[in-house]
C-alpha cells in the first residue's frame, strides 16, 4: 500500500503495514495494521471497545480486536455494535472521492 508508516526517530519498531482482511465478516471492510516485522499487530487491549482503552502491539491472533476500519478523517463514522457488518452508504448518497491519508509524527 505504499510506504511504511514511521515515527519521526525512523525506529523500525514504529514501521507499519496495513493490510486488507481477507477472510470472515470483515473481508475487504476492514485492516489490520501489522508491524514491519509481521509478527505483531495493533490490538485493542482486553478486546474491549471503550473510551480510553489501551492500543497496543501484540502477536497476531486474527482477532476483530486487531482489526480497523479506514475511514477519511472528514466523514462521519457509525462504529458497528458487536457482531454488526458496517452499514453501507444509501444508493442516493453520492460517494466522496478518497482522500490521501495523512502521516503524523
Amino acid at each position: 500500500m505504499g510506504e511504511p508508516v514511521v515515527d519521526g526517530s525512523r525506529h523500525p519498531s514504529s514501521w507499519f503495514e496495513v493490510v486488507r482482511a481477507s477472510e470472515g465478516k470483515w473481508a475487504n471492510k476492514a485492516y489490520q495494521i501489522k508491524t514491519h516485522a509481521g509478527s505483531q499487530g495493533l490490538d485493542i487491549c482486553g478486546g474491549k471497545c471503550e473510551d480510553g482503552i489501551q492500543i497496543i502491539q501484540y502477536q497476531l491472533n486474527a482477532g476483530e480486536n486487531q482489526l480497523w476500519l479506514i475511514v477519511p478523517a472528514d466523514q462521519n463514522v457509525t462504529v458497528p455494535q458487536q457482531n454488526q457488518v458496517p452499514q453501507q452508504p444509501q444508493q442516493n448518497q453520492v460517494p466522496q472521492q478518497p482522500q490521501q491519508p495523512q502521516i503524523v509524527q
